[in-house]
């Protein structure tokens, strides 16, 4: 029995979401995971099928090799490592300090302090899409496009995948690991030192939603979503980020009960409880509606109807809710779109390291759009 809850208490009254907290189960196998699921098991299939459908999300392990994820890992080192993203670190550098600031090295973590690359609040590597080797040889991987057509059972027409970067939430703790001296001190210092170690190489914590929850009810988001998305012309890496934020409005739900618009990711590590990472709203994606509809004279109010991104702050309730989404390496999480989500920063002496990605039902890529993604 998958359905497994405490408090089934909806929203009422107030904006502030109070939720169905739905308690998410842990691997049998190791509590240090949620449960995930065997894309080679028909049975197991079947009951992600069910759990994605209650909760608004699954996982699925075994999507990359172990090898596969030193791979990936290798390359994003490589990519820290080279000289463009040395170039950008010393031109954000303080003048004094460029002649001096260390390459990153992967073997030397001393190195991995600011500046930093990419989106640093958030853990992103790479401000765009990133088109190296072995990303490219990611997104076709079979295992990928199988767990997603068994979530959005697509048209005969297929799916295609998305570009994007990787993430890299840095160590925060173990300061002996940073700074040999430190080993020096007597225990009880070592410990304290250790609790309050890089606390500059956190990312923000945060829960949002890649959509607008309340463009997501009018009609005309479609026409506004379709017409931002034929213009895009893929002449700038950031395009191939634009387009995963437009979902079309209600009305464009499916009749079959399935879902067109899922985000996912794969670990490169195992990623525990302290790592940081993933969290997400269970059965947000059941709410949202509702949620929407009690949050137009507050939050709608402060964003609009054309922010794509929208930071859910912690007085609407909904960032209590979130829990977090711990998996193996080589474990994809695939979330429903519309459920709220985000991630916690990292508190421990392990990086957590992922890849990102969305597939896109391949009828739904309009023929203005088809030339610029080289499909025609």
């Amino acid at each position: 029995q998958l359905r497994v809850h405490g408090d089934d208490t909806l929203m009422l009254r107030s904006h502030k979401y109070k939720g169905s907290r739905l308690t998410v189960p842990r691997d049998p196998e190791d509590e240090r995971f949620v449960i995930s699921f065997d894309l080679d098991s028909p049975e197991s299939c079947a009951d992600a099928q069910r759990f994605f459908g209650e909760f608004g999300f699954v996982v699925f392990r075994n999507v990359f090799s172990s090898e596969q994820c030193q791979r990936t890992l290798d390359e994003m080192w490589g990519f820290l490592e080279s000289d463009e993203v040395h170039a950008g670190r010393a031109a954000r550098a303080p003048a004094f300090e460029r002649a001096s600031l260390a390459r990153v090295s992967r073997a030397d973590p001393a190195t991995w302090g600011s500046p930093w690359t990419g989106l640093v609040d958030e853990g992103i590597v790479g401000s765009g899409a990133l088109f190296l080797p072995q990303l490219l040889r990611n997104r076709q991987t079979p295992n990928v496009f199988r767990a997603y057509e068994l979530l959005v059972r697509p048209s005969p027409a297929g799916l295609l995948v998305n570009q994007d970067r990787f993430g890299l939430f840095r160590p925060t703790r173990g300061i002996e690991e940073y700074a040999p001296e430190v080993a020096a001190l007597d225990p009880a210092a070592l410990a304290r030192e250790s609790s309050l170690a890089r606390p500059d190489r956190a990312t923000v914590a945060n829960v949002h939603l890649d959509m607008n929850p309340w463009a997501f009810l009018s009609a005309d988001e479609d026409t506004r979503s379709r017409a931002v998305l034929d213009a895009l012309r893929y002449r700038h890496a950031h395009d191939w980020i634009e387009e995963n934020n437009h979902i079309g409005s209600i009305l464009s739900l499916r009749g079959d009960g399935a879902v067109s618009h899922i985000q996912a990711l794969v670990n490169l590590l195992d990623n525990e409880e302290d790592d940081g990472g993933f969290v997400l709203v269970p059965g947000f994606h059941h709410d949202l509606v509702e949620w929407a509809h009690a949050t137009e004279t507050s939050l709608r109010a402060e964003n609009g109807d054309r922010v794509k991104f929208v930071v859910l702050p912690p007085e609407s309730g909904v960032p209590a809710a979130a829990v977090r989404i711990t998996a193996r390496a080589g474990s994809m999480v695939l979330w429903d779109q519309r459920t709220a989500h985000g991630s916690r920063p990292n508190a421990s002496k392990r990086p957590r390291a992922a890849v990102f990605f969305k597939l896109f039902e391949r009828e739904k890529i309009g023929a203005e759009r088809a030339p610029c993604q080289g499909l025609c």
